[in-house]
């Protein structure tokens, strides 16, 4: 197959750091001492915000209790590396401005790097300064993603990246739990929020990302058709494998077309001609 060509998230990180300078980028290298985070389970437990500092006196503070989205103590030091730091802060940015959210997979194969900052800003958010947790705050970082929950949806926003819509079939096989997990938040969740029984935070994070609430055969499709559009356009053909590893059901939907031209529209069969999907 030919080269695959510069992904959407990587055009927006091309963009972002052009607006920085050459000595700036350098300084980002600095970010390669960083330890690499484990992977996350589904049982881990929240990121707890860190424990207040002692004072001057002496005399320690009562610990901050973790609530929800609320932002952890800044510190008053200065932290070196301004430059590194605002260069991650602009990967962050593009992320966002891709997926719709601040929750960057831990294991991100488009820039490692950035899942292991993200992570490293929860970790370390006590040794933040007010201006940068002020910048993570205004683009709605969340501060507590190690809930089962957050989980799921980051393998959700993996999925979007990899196929181009958040269709996760029931039977996923490769990854069930993330099929049922799919499958559960339409249960619980509809198009309409004030006609479902989800947490609004929750909602809203999925609408974001264009979460599929209900599928129809036709819905279903349409969507298939897209995931082969993009088939072709990386891999200059429509000879889709099947089995397929990468995409399982791209394989079997492609699989079953071949016999189903006749039942297709013709704006449809000429489509999958200009592709060469024989």
């Amino acid at each position: 197959s030919k080269e695959e060509p510069a992904s959407d998230f990587q055009l927006l990180l091309q963009n972002a750091q052009a607006k920085l300078s050459g000595a700036t980028l350098a300084a980002a290298e600095n970010l390669n001492s960083l330890p690499s985070p484990p992977m996350a389970h589904s049982d881990s437990t929240d990121v707890k915000v860190p424990q207040m500092q002692a004072s001057n006196n002496g005399k320690t503070n009562e610990s901050s209790k973790p609530a929800g989205k609320k932002s952890p103590p800044p510190s008053t030091r200065r932290a070196p590396s301004d430059e590194a730091w605002n260069i991650m802060f602009e990967r962050l940015k593009a992320f966002k401005e891709l997926n719709g959210t601040c929750l960057v997979p831990q294991r991100y194969k488009d820039d490692p790097k950035l899942g292991n900052w993200v992570h490293h800003q929860r970790v370390a958010s006590r040794r933040l300064t007010q201006e940068r947790i002020r910048k993570l705050d205004s683009i709605g970082f969340s501060w507590k993603a190690n809930n089962s929950w957050d989980i799921m949806f980051e393998k959700l926003v993996e999925f979007k990246r990899d196929h181009g819509d958040c269709v996760v079939p029931c039977n996923y096989e490769l990854d069930p739990k993330l099929g049922r997990w799919v499958d559960n938040q339409r249960q619980r969740g509809s198009s309409s929020y004030e006609e479902g029984g989800m947490e609004k935070e929750r909602w809203d994070k999925l609408q974001d990302i264009g979460f599929v609430w209900s599928v129809d055969r036709t819905k279903v499709w349409d969507i298939m058709f897209r995931r082969l559009k993009r088939f072709y356009e990386r891999e200059g053909h429509c000879n889709v494998p099947f089995p397929y590893d990468r995409d399982p059901q791209l394989g079997r939907w492609a699989h079953k077309q071949k016999g189903r031209r006749k039942n297709l529209s013709p704006r449809i069969v000429k489509e999958l001609d200009e592709m060469g999907f024989k």
